[in-house]
C-alpha cells in the first residue's frame, strides 16, 4: 500500500505532489479546514477538512468530514473529492439538526 500526497490548487482541485517535504510544507502553510459548522447549544461540531493523502488501496481518502461531540470524534466519513466532501458535510449537518429536533420533541 503506497501513500499518495495531494495539495489543493486553483478552484480547490487536488494536485498530486511527489515530494513529501513539499506536501508537508504546503499543509503547514495552508488552512485545511474547508467547512466548520458549530452547534454551540448542543456541544457538537461538523468539520470537513482536507487531509491531503490517499492510499492506493482506498483505505485513506484526501478529505474527511467528522461529527465532533465535545472533545470526541464520534463519526468520520472519508470523501474522494472536494464536492463530495461538501455534500457529506451538508448531510451530516442535516443529521445533527434532525437529531436535535427529535430530542426537543421528547
Amino acid at each position: 500500500m503506497s501513500t499518495r500526497y495531494f495539495i489543493l490548487g486553483e478552484r480547490r482541485r487536488m494536485v498530486e505532489v511527489f515530494d513529501p517535504e513539499a506536501w508537508s510544507q504546503w499543509m503547514a502553510d495552508n488552512d485545511t479546514v474547508l467547512r466548520l459548522t458549530e452547534f454551540e447549544s448542543l456541544g457538537i461540531s461538523v468539520l470537513t477538512r482536507f487531509e491531503g493523502t490517499a492510499t492506493s488501496d482506498g483505505s485513506k481518502s484526501p478529505f474527511s468530514t467528522s461529527i465532533i461531540e465535545g472533545r470526541e470524534q464520534s463519526v468520520a466519513v472519508p470523501s474522494g473529492t472536494y464536492s463530495e466532501a461538501l455534500r457529506q458535510h451538508d448531510r451530516m449537518v442535516d443529521r445533527v439538526l434532525a437529531a436535535a429536533r427529535t430530542r426537543s420533541r421528547s
